[in-house]
């Protein structure tokens, strides 16, 4: 009966430990999704300003891509100038997708110069941004293609060494 348990035990070690590794994997494709995102949304958004004359939280606010429906989402609930609301915004909806301290700051400096300037200043900076967004894009890409297969392999191994010491 002792053996069956520590079987089990081991078992289920091995699981919880292989289901780590999963997780930190699945970060970093969150990740790059949320830069590829970012990017639709930067897209929309020069179109909008281009040919729309509407205030920029109504942009937002009619934004139908993911990004955009977060960070508008996140920025209502709060008040104050447009780069305070959107510096909050973006610190809510960048818990769950695993975003680097870079990226965090990358959102907000964008925020923080958005609407600022004339149109042309605007897709000029949304331009920069979108440079500076795949360059984002590339190092996400690059982390799954070096760590991806490390985490799910390394959750799996450490889990059977720690099974193998307690049997």
């Amino acid at each position: 009966m002792y053996l069956v348990i520590k079987i089990i035990g081991c078992i289920l070690l091995v699981s919880a430990t292989t289901l780590m590794g999963f997780k930190k994997a699945q970060r970093l494709y969150k990740r790059r999704d949320f830069i590829n995102d970012f990017l639709v949304f930067l897209d929309t958004l020069a179109t909008n300003i281009r040919y729309s004359t509407d205030e920029l939280s109504i942009i937002l606010s009619k934004s139908e891509d993911r990004f955009g429906k977060a960070i508008y989402g996140a920025y209502e609930k709060y008040d104050g100038t447009f780069f305070k609301k959107w510096k909050n915004a973006v610190a809510d909806i960048s818990d769950g997708y695993a975003l680097k301290h870079e990226d965090k700051q990358l959102l907000c400096s964008f925020g923080e110069k958005l609407g600022i300037t004339d149109v042309e200043g605007q897709l000029k900076h949304i331009e920069l941004y979108k440079g500076l967004a795949n360059a984002h894009l590339d190092d996400s890409k690059n982390e799954i293609k070096q760590k991806s297969r490390l985490y799910k392999t390394m959750g799996f191994f450490v889990g059977t060494a720690a099974a193998l010491v307690i049997i």
